[in-house]
């Protein structure tokens, strides 16, 4: 195993290397000392050790990093060059990206909803895009009301036309 050191200002970092890829990283910083498996579990890693793997190795770290994590049910995926992945250090939702990819446009307060409910699920099947959180919601609420009625089901059946 290959151990790099580098330091960032006053915090020092260590990437952890076997064949390749990045088995552990580690920083002296305030963060890393209170999520010492932070990495290992997928979750988000301190700026100091992301600007460590940048100098590592770009390369290597985007083949090797975690791509996803989950967070409250959702699915995380890191994209830093998204326009809404600024605030959450490289991280946005998963079907929102989705969604995005498949209408091949931003979405503009737009909300998703899956229709199986299970928020893990982020085929474009089981996704569908409101304008807003309101109308959203009057779709929930129609469904504890009523029930799965036909004009519901057409209505998820027919998400996608006059969208794009």
């Amino acid at each position: 195993m290959k151990i790099k050191n580098y330091n960032y200002g006053d915090y020092f970092q260590k990437i952890f290397i076997k064949d390749g890829k990045i088995l552990d990283v580690s920083c002296t910083c305030l963060w890393a000392k209170n999520n010492p498996k932070a990495f290992r579990e997928g979750n988000t890693i301190c700026k100091h050790i992301i600007c460590a793997m940048k100098e590592y190795d770009l390369e290597m770290w985007n083949k090797n990093k975690i791509e996803k994590k989950i967070k409250g049910g959702y699915v995380f995926i890191y994209k830093p060059d998204h326009k809404y992945s600024k605030t959450k250090q490289g991280w946005i939702f998963e079907h929102r990206s989705v969604v995005e990819d498949f209408l091949k446009r931003g979405l503009k307060g737009e909300c998703i909803h899956h229709i199986d409910e299970n928020k893990q699920n982020n085929k474009i099947e089981n996704l569908m895009l409101f304008k807003s959180n309101k109308e959203h919601s009057s779709f929930h609420t129609k469904i504890r009301q009523f029930g799965m009625t036909n004009p519901i089901k057409r209505q998820i059946e027919n998400r996608w036309e006059n969208i794009k």
